[in-house]
C-alpha cells in the first residue's frame, strides 16, 4: 500500500511538473476573450459612472456641467483605457482563480445556448443590478446620515468641552 501511495504521489508530481503553464494562461485568455472585451469593459465603466452623474443631477448640479463631465469622462475612457493593456492582466487573474480544467469547462458551457445567453445578458444585468443596489442604498441613506450626524455631534461636543481645558493649559504654560 505504501508503494502504491508513493507511486501516486510521484505521478501527481510528474503531471504537475509537465503541465504547460503557457497552456493554462492561453485557456484563461480564451475565457477572457469569450466573456469580456472592450464593449464589456465600457459597459461596466458606464454602469459605474452613471449613478455618479445621476447623483450630481439630483444634487442640483447644472445640466451643462454634468453633460460636460460625462463627455470628458467618456473621451478619457475612449482614449486612455486600452483593452489590449487590460486583457493580459485579466487573463492572469483568471488563471490564478481557475485551474486549466475549470477554464475548459467554463468555455464549454459558454458555447451552449444558455452560456451564449449569459454572456450576452451579463453586462445589462450588471448595469441594472447596480442601479437596483444604488436605489436600495439610497432608500436607507437617511439612517446612515442620522448615525453619522450622531457621531459627528459626539466629536464636536468633545472638542467644544476640551477647548477651554486646552486654552487653560496653554495659558499656564506661558
Amino acid at each position: 500500500m505504501k508503494t502504491f501511495t508513493s507511486l501516486l504521489a510521484i505521478l501527481s508530481l510528474a503531471v504537475s511538473l509537465s503541465a504547460d503553464p503557457g497552456s493554462h494562461l492561453k485557456a484563461a485568455e480564451a475565457l477572457v476573450n469569450a466573456v469580456a472585451g472592450p464593449e464589456v469593459i465600457k459597459s461596466g465603466f458606464t454602469a459605474t459612472i452613471s449613478p455618479m452623474l445621476a447623483n450630481m443631477r439630483q444634487q442640483g448640479a447644472p445640466e451643462g456641467m454634468v453633460s460636460e463631465f460625462e463627455t470628458a469622462i467618456n473621451e478619457w475612457f475612449d482614449q486612455e483605457i486600452k483593452w489590449d493593456d487590460l486583457r493580459p492582466q485579466i487573463a492572469k487573474l483568471y488563471a490564478e482563480v481557475y485551474t486549466e480544467g475549470e477554464l475548459g469547462e467554463i468555455l464549454a458551457f459558454l458555447k451552449t445556448p444558455a452560456g451564449i445567453k449569459m454572456t450576452k445578458s451579463t453586462p445589462e444585468l450588471m448595469q441594472k443590478g447596480m442601479v437596483i443596489g444604488q436605489q436600495y442604498a439610497m432608500s436607507k441613506q437617511a439612517i446612515l446620515q442620522k448615525r453619522l450626524q450622531e457621531i459627528s455631534a459626539h466629536y464636536e461636543a468633545a472638542v467644544t468641552q476640551s477647548a477651554p481645558a486646552a486654552e487653560a493649559a496653554q495659558a499656564a504654560g506661558k
